[in-house]
């Protein structure tokens, strides 16, 4: 311990010295530490507590010198062990005195500053650019925007928004956070075209439209329930409808959208617990447009085990089958900050699959009347999402069902996992023979799990079998 001094004392107190340790709890990056790398004092310190314990930490060399957070002990035994061994602290010296070389000289560091700055403005300027681009073109779709990127903004202030928001996304974690128009995927082009992810992170939608608006597989036609055409039902097709409802008050709200609809679907219910088959049972008595089956399932597997599981081989003898669930999650509200979001969610899913301003069930049975090609049919979300914590599971599971672990890095999917779809399309997922040991018990992890990676993997499976698929939108809804 030492009273304070000035800058020549300091020096002479660094040659004298044969090891500091920097006790502080909270300094950032101690002025007082970056002297004592240039004079190849060694430093200990507590994990934690300074900018310079990260460098000790993840140098092999010098990791032993940042201790446990607080862990005096563990300091003490570093210094005794140092004390005996004039030779290792003569090569900690040379290694400090390096890393001061490298990192700590004045002129280095503004020369990165300056370099940081550089490109700093070539990003600047790229995002006016891709600016520009957008207002000029007009193919920023402003309805997929949330209120977080300036919903009831003008124009341009949203498409400034979107710009640099889109930038920060691409130099954290490849988000890209919102779907730009219907129908493009920006995560698909930016994986074809990597420059798009390094500085000056430019737009994948404006790199688009300046290159000519290239066709490829990050283009995609999208149904719009409202321009869809003249509809036609008289080509009848049988469909079988699995619903799950831990929460079974959501139940009356998808036979009020199901009366929109000429298709009669049968339906197949899931429910968790004895109360709510109870309450389902009756309600379903007066259900006239088709059969009715109601289980009590383990409350395991979350929607996906009782469609697999539990309703498996009866779903695989229908010509179309549709999967829906409650999506009522007071964690999802919570996490996403308001006590509607899962409503809204819902809403949305329910808009796009079942209907209700329009008869989104009837067009989407007709586009697979129209289509034999067509496997999958699912709601366009706004939101880009891509495989998150779930790529290793998703390997697991393609390796169960016969396909090849070596999967895409960039996907579509249903977002929020309801659909409908040709049975044939999706069998291996059946095929696969899961059984509820295989599903997580509850409560489960927000991410991360074989059953999202189930619901990611679904187009794939599609697509593997030699079908498409193809995406809606209802005009007015989103999330």
């Amino acid at each position: 311990m030492v009273p304070a001094v000035d800058a020549s004392e300091l020096e002479e107190l660094y040659l004298a010295a044969d090891m500091m340790i920097l006790s502080s709890r909270l300094d950032p990056f101690p002025n007082v530490a970056i002297d004592a790398f240039h004079a190849g004092l060694p430093l200990l310190c507590f994990e934690q507590t300074t900018g310079i314990a990260e460098y000790l930490s993840r140098d092999p060399d010098l990791k032993e010198l940042a201790v446990p957070y607080l862990d005096v002990e563990a300091a003490a035994n570093v210094v005794v062990k140092l004390a005996k061994d004039p030779a290792r602290r003569e090569c900690i010296a040379a290694r400090f005195q390096q890393l001061a070389s490298e990192q700590f000289e004045m002129h280095t560091y503004v020369e990165q500053l300056t370099a940081f700055l550089a490109q700093a403005a070539k990003i600047v300027d790229q995002a006016k650019q891709d600016e520009a681009t957008l207002r000029e073109q007009d193919e920023l779709s402003l309805e997929s925007l949330p209120d977080t990127l300036g919903n009831g903004l003008a124009g341009t202030d949203a498409v400034k928004r979107y710009v640099r928001l889109t930038a920060a996304g691409a130099s954290f974690h490849g988000g890209m956070f919102r779907r730009p128009k219907p129908g493009f995927s920006p995560h698909i082009y930016r994986e074809r075209h990597p420059d798009l992810s390094a500085p000056p992170f430019q737009n994948p939608l404006a790199h688009w439209i300046r290159s000519g608006r290239p066709e490829g597989p990050w283009l995609r036609n999208v149904m719009s329930l409202e321009t869809s055409g003249r509809l036609d039902v008289s080509r009848k097709a049988t469909v079988g409808l699995h619903i799950h409802l831990h929460y079974a008050v959501v139940l009356d709200e998808i036979l009020s959208r199901l009366e929109v609809n000429e298709t009669k679907p049968d339906l197949f219910v899931s429910t968790t617990s004895e109360k709510a088959a109870s309450y389902i049972v009756k309600r379903l008595k007066s259900y006239r447009r088709g059969k009715v089956e109601v289980r009590l399932t383990p409350n395991r597997g979350r929607d996906i085990g009782p469609m697999l599981t539990e309703f498996g081989s009866e779903l695989l003898g229908y010509d179309i089958i549709g999967h829906i669930h409650g999506k009522k999650s007071e964690a999802w509200n919570q996490m996403a900050g308001g006590a509607s979001a899962s409503d809204i969610w819902r809403e949305f899913l329910f808009q796009n699959l079942l209907g209700d301003r329009f008869r989104a069930l009837d067009l989407i049975v007709q586009s697979f009347n129209n289509d034999k090609n067509l496997g999958l049919v699912f709601p366009e979300d706004p939101t880009v999402v891509g495989w998150t914590e779930n790529y290793k599971f998703a390997q697991a599971v393609a390796a169960r069902i016969g396909m090849s672990p070596d999967l895409p890095k960039a996907i579509e999917f249903p977002t929020g996992n309801m659909f409908f779809a040709r049975p044939a399309a999706i069998k291996p997922l059946f095929d696969g023979q899961f059984d509820w040991s295989d599903y997580p018990e509850e409560p489960i992890p927000y991410d991360g799990t074989i059953l999202h990676a189930i619901e990611r993997m679904t187009p794939l499976v599609c697509e593997s079998q030699g079908f498409s698929w193809l995406t809606t939108t209802s005009p007015g809804y989103t999330r």
